[in-house]
């Protein structure tokens, strides 16, 4: 009987030991690749503002040069 009870004192102690540390490490994993993806997506909105206000200028520039008859 004492040799479970052993047995059982090392499985408690592992998995505190092991697991619970391990599980903290993919936990830090896991916010550190929101923190990546919360990055990734502001400079996706970034890009895409960018890309509308080029568009927009390229019409103004258009207006502006088939009112001088440049174009």
């Amino acid at each position: 009987m004492d040799q479970v009870k052993e047995m059982i004192l090392q499985t408690q102690l592992l998995i505190e030991n092991e697991v619970s540390r391990k599980i903290n490490i993919i936990g830090d994993g896991h916010d550190f690749l929101k923190m990546r993806l919360d990055e990734a997506l502001r400079l996706e909105k970034t890009r895409e503002r960018m890309e509308l206000e080029i568009v927009d200028l390229r019409m103004e520039v258009k207006k502006i040069k088939s009112h001088l008859n440049i174009a």
